[in-house]
């Protein structure tokens, strides 16, 4: 089994009182569980006995002042791998579902935001679209290089939280980012309605941006059951056909 073991050094809430105490506590436990070092040569170069080091560690993990977390992702790992070669793509991310929906969506949100992080490059034009789980991971993104930041989509619905618009805002506060947004709905009525939208000089700049984007984010929410805010946009016969092509999938 594939098990990473990672050291949370935390002050005790009671136990330990001796602030010393605590430092000594915290380098045997940095030396003997992150760098692998045996409790013989910790007792050597600290000049301890290797009873007192045990001792003492053991301390340690009685009071709450060493933590240890094991995380086994193998599982993880195996399904992305899978998943990506059924998809044919060159990567894929899964991450559990258990929790509420909440915990699950930040669950996304998270690993998100760190593949963006991790593929950004400055100069580079990121690609976003809308709603919940993409506004978590606008809040989850830190220290992003100066970037511009393109909405692929217009509004959905009237609720102005979940908007591109309102992601756009939320990721230019963690970083020097150029906006580009799209100040106008997902649907229209008509084709001349959506040819005038799109001859207008801001909504034109946006979308010359896109075949150029570098990254683009985008989440589908679940049609069966239907957690989409695109119901409400799609006529009778058009939610039909979608019910009757997921059937024969």
């Amino acid at each position: 089994m594939n098990t990473v073991p990672k050291i949370l050094l935390v002050r005790a809430r009671e136990g330990i009182v001796d602030e010393k105490r605590i430092e000594l506590i915290s380098e045997l436990a940095r030396q003997y569980y992150l760098e692998d070092l045996p409790k013989t040569e910790i007792a050597r170069r600290l000049g301890l006995s290797r009873f007192k080091v045990a001792r003492l560690l053991e301390e340690g993990r009685e009071t709450g002042l060493i933590r240890i977390e094991i995380r086994n992702n193998l599982q993880q790992r195996l399904l992305s791998d899978r998943l990506a070669e059924h998809l044919g793509l060159r990567r894929g991310i899964v991450v559990s579902s258990t929790g509420d929906e909440w915990e699950v969506r930040e669950r996304i949100a998270r690993s998100a935001a760190e593949f963006v992080t991790a593929q950004l490059r400055s100069g580079d034009a990121f690609g976003v679209s809308w709603g919940r789980t993409m506004l978590a991971m606008a809040h989850h993104l830190h220290d992003l290089p100066p970037t511009s930041v393109v909405a692929i989509t217009g509004t959905v619905g009237d609720d102005l939280n979940e908007s591109p618009v309102e992601i756009l805002r939320t990721i230019a506060d963690v970083g020097a980012v150029a906006t580009y947004p799209i100040l106008a709905p997902l649907f229209v009525g008509s084709e001349q309605g959506a040819d005038t939208l799109r001859s207008d000089p801001v909504i034109s700049r946006t979308l010359s941006r896109i075949s150029r984007l570098d990254l683009a984010v985008m989440s589908v929410g679940s049609w069966q059951p239907r957690i989409t805010q695109l119901t409400d946009s799609l006529t009778v016969d058009e939610r039909g056909t979608l019910d009757l092509s997921l059937i024969h999938i």
